[in-house]
């Protein structure tokens, strides 16, 4: 209750918006975008405290060390050793095992730096645990944060297709940094 408070009262001092409704499910993989900056895990943990939506989030492990592993674990952090070219997305897909309730957070630029190529493992990741796909989004355009957009896995079709919705709802939202900012270029690739 008191985090909601605080996050309403930052949204409010700071112009932004956000949508209360959380998604009709108990378990799906939220895609944010577009991640170009630090901020960007402000914003979203804001939106998270007052809509009263947790999530787990995927966090480069290098940012795991005391006291700040703390406070990521605290948010919802999951390490993630990206230098490892071990079966990832299959480990994350058997996170929803044995949960009633989980949603996981990826990032699909994996980088706050400019990436023409989005990583496409989510995409396994909702296949393989048979979750929908929600895309969130932060603009700071519009200085609004929220959900819009749902993909069930009876709707998935094929990876390409899921990579044109992301890039139709993606094109019109604004980035803190829109020069890092790039939408995946990659189209009619077999991954």
């Amino acid at each position: 209750m008191f985090l909601r408070l605080i996050g309403n009262l930052i949204l409010k001092v700071s112009g932004w918006t956000s949508m209360t409704e959380l998604p009709p499910y108990k378990k799906y993989v939220l895609i944010t975008a577009p991640h170009t900056s630090n901020w960007d895990f402000l914003w979203g943990n804001i939106y998270n405290f007052v809509s009263g939506h947790r999530t787990k989030v995927l966090v480069k492990k290098e940012l795991f060390f005391f006291p700040a592993s703390y406070f990521l674990k605290k948010l919802g952090g999951i390490a993630v050793d990206r230098k490892k070219r071990n079966n990832k997305t299959n480990n994350y897909a058997t996170l929803f095992d044995g949960h009633d309730d989980f949603r996981l957070t990826i990032t699909p630029e994996a980088t706050r730096s400019r990436n023409d190529r989005w990583k496409r493992g989510f995409i396994k990741i909702a296949r393989q645990a048979q979750v929908p796909i929600i895309l969130s989004y932060i603009d700071y355009a519009k200085k609004d944060v929220g959900w819009k957009v749902v993909i069930l896995p009876e709707n998935f079709g094929t990876d390409e297709e899921i990579m044109d919705i992301l890039r139709d709802f993606y094109s019109t939202i604004g980035a803190k940094y829109p020069e890092k900012f790039a939408l995946d270029k990659r189209r009619n690739i077999n991954n």
